[in-house]
């Protein structure tokens, strides 16, 4: 609860002889808090949800209904896409990242003109963020792209669907999302993805008293055309850029999740994630290390990739060639090295020079230690001869002679 300590303070700004009514959706760990710190003798009075089925208590408002999907990484998108263009309706979907909100943005408005597409997430800054918002707001249909910043404490009215394509790192805010449908009395509904290495996670929601429907898919919902997308992505280099931003920053937030019991990179169908954020090439990063995963793009694409693929920005597309222009040459590794370090004459002088400096400096430490040692001794004199001299004026003054004022 992000408001909390602003909230806190205002409560203390209050007479201490007052009536609160503190009203929220959920009650969360953080809003406890501020119970306990700020009301005096408080009175809960709980609204719960009974299903009607099993009779047991829920935290969803009965007008919601919850399913889920088992797919494989690689058919993500393309039962999203599917299930958007199947019925035109006001629709929210959730990503766990910025960076994967801004790459489907962009591929899904080249791909699709007939899809209403807004996106909002971090990077959006505030005043784009509220115009893009009262957008959405005043429209009878669009779909929202967009991370848990707009899970809560936005009241966006007659919102039919809600799709979570990745579960929320915090398990608090699944139902905060799925409660963007669904409010005030209409029917709404919320559709939750998963893979198959996170079916505990539908258990795990149940015993939060949040249940759950499977939906079963066809294989045509969830059909992958590969040679749309390629294309697509081979028509501008900033497109393929952000589809490898969005894995990694993926891959990231996975490996952070909250249920990391449940959610483990370990466990992820790594190649079928490539396919489904469409990498042409497989990115460097340790989860693919010592893996032979390729992309969706030919052997042959791939090795002239550098010359083919372009940025359709000019500006960024000028950027680039200049950087090629400048590179070094793709050189074997042992010739690079050498070839970066010099020849072996200029080695050898240099490792002369360097081991001349070494041992100057070994002279300069040896010199300085002695120097030490001689001011230690020096000051360990002039003690020892002070100390001579108080001991003769003590026994000149206990024989009457002296004065200490001498020393």
């Amino acid at each position: 609860m992000g408001f909390g300590p602003t909230l806190e303070i205002i409560l203390n700004k209050l007479p201490k002889q007052r009536r609160t009514g503190l009203f929220s959706a959920t009650m969360t760990d953080g809003l406890e808090t501020v119970v306990k710190a700020s009301l005096r003798n408080p009175y809960k009075v709980v609204v719960k949800v009974e299903n009607q089925q099993t009779r047991n208590a829920q935290r969803i408002p009965s007008a919601l209904s919850i399913d889920y999907v088992e797919l494989r990484a690689s058919e993500k998108l393309a039962y999203l896409i599917n299930t958007l263009k199947a019925a035109p309706v006001k629709s929210i979907v959730f990503f766990a990242t910025c960076n994967q909100v801004i790459y489907f943005y962009k591929l899904l408005m080249n791909l699709f003109d007939d899809l209403d597409l807004m996106s909002i997430h971090g990077k959006v800054n505030m005043a784009n963020r509220t115009k893009i918002y009262a957008s959405f707001v005043e429209a009878d249909y669009g779909i929202l792209l967009c991370t848990d910043i707009a899970a809560r404490g936005l009241d966006i009215p007659d919102v039919d669907l809600v799709v979570h394509f990745d579960a929320p790192q915090d398990p608090q805010a699944f139902v905060h999302r799925s409660g963007r449908t669904g409010r005030s009395g209409r029917k709404g509904r919320a559709l939750l993805f998963v893979q198959p290495n996170e079916d505990a996670y539908i258990t795990y929601l149940a015993r939060k008293s949040v249940p759950l429907t499977k939906l079963d898919v066809s294989e045509a919902e969830k059909a992958h055309p590969d040679t749309v997308f390629i294309e697509a992505l081979k028509a501008d280099r900033d497109l393929y850029d952000r589809s490898v931003l969005a894995f990694v920053s993926y891959l990231r937030s996975y490996s952070k999740h909250e249920l990391s019991y449940i959610f483990r990179v370990e466990q992820l169908e790594l190649e079928e994630l490539v396919k489904g954020y469409l990498l042409l090439r497989a990115p460097k990063c340790p989860e693919l290390k010592d893996k032979n995963i390729t992309g969706i793009a030919s052997p042959e694409y791939v090795q002239q990739m550098d010359q083919l693929l372009k940025y359709v920005d000019p500006v960024q597309e000028a950027a680039r060639l200049h950087a090629l222009s400048i590179a070094k040459p793709d050189l074997p590794p042992k010739k690079r090295k050498m070839e970066e370090v010099g020849s072996w004459s200029k080695v050898k002088t240099k490792a002369a020079a360097k081991e001349k400096r070494a041992e100057k400096a070994a002279l300069m430490r040896i010199a300085e230690m002695e120097k030490k040692l001689a001011e230690e001794a020096s000051n360990v004199e002039e003690d020892n001869d002070w100390a001579e001299m108080v001991k003769e004026k003590k026994a000149e003054k206990s024989a009457g002679k002296g004065d200490f004022a001498d020393l």
